[in-house]
């Protein structure tokens, strides 16, 4: 994991502390409206899964294993991947209303455009359990945006679980452990996912820290792509 010293450490974060927070209020009837016709539920023409893929299927093949019971599956707004260009390519035309809300986020958007964040739509079905885990860096954090909420689903980050509302916006350090149940037993919990950069860090220090990320990232692979040591 990648961590940078001097910024602020906490599991929640207060919503309203981001300048932003009022452009998801505002558009929350319009993204939903987009995530319904995108699940085939609501007014639209797309096919019920039409594009959405299991978690860990097209890109982060780690994120599999966290899914126990229930499906876990998403669709890629944002992101850098080559893997899932077509696809991000392809969502941007079909929910223009939620790319343009995603695009005024500038700390998510530019994650998002130097490959070290991106933003989904994240579906979670019933009995579903994302198992502990903690996320890979702490320059970032994540919103979750609940559009459809059925009864049973919560998070916990850190020691505090707290249930998911619809069109209550939760943010948090997804470097501390979390998890996520549905815990009932019918329909689908599906959120906008937005990771973004730390307030802590300003724009104008978006590359050194990407810098910091890249470097750190290359030793890793480097490290566990090491020949083995010959007996001596």
């Amino acid at each position: 994991s990648h961590f940078m010293p001097r910024l602020r450490s906490q599991p929640w974060w207060d919503a309203a502390e981001f300048v932003w927070f009022p452009q998801l209020l505002q558009a929350f009837a319009d993204v939903k409206r987009e995530v319904l016709a995108m699940r085939g539920i609501g007014e639209g023409t797309a096919v019920k899964d039409e594009r959405w893929d299991e978690v860990g299927t097209k890109h982060d093949a780690g994120d599999r294993e966290l899914a126990e019971h229930g499906k876990w599956s998403e669709l890629v707004l944002l992101n850098a991947d080559p893997a899932v260009a077509s696809m991000v390519a392809r969502n941007r035309k079909r929910c223009p209303l939620t790319l343009r809300l995603l695009d005024s986020i500038h700390a998510a958007s530019d994650m998002a455009k130097q490959g070290v964040g991106e933003s989904t739509f994240s579906a979670l079905g019933p009995h579903a359990h994302l198992k502990p885990h903690c996320g890979s860096t702490n320059t970032r954090l994540t919103c979750h945006l609940p559009l459809i909420v059925p009864d049973g689903c919560s998070i916990r980050v850190g020691e505090e679980r707290r249930p998911y509302r619809e069109g209550e916006v939760m943010i948090f350090d997804d470097s501390f452990e979390h998890e996520v149940w549905h815990e009932g037993d019918v329909g689908e919990r599906v959120v906008l996912l937005v990771r973004f950069w730390h307030p802590d860090i300003l724009p104008k220090q978006y590359p050194q820290a990407l810098h910091h990320m890249k470097t750190h990232l290359l030793m890793h692979k480097r490290n566990v792509h090491l020949p083995p040591l010959q007996a001596v």
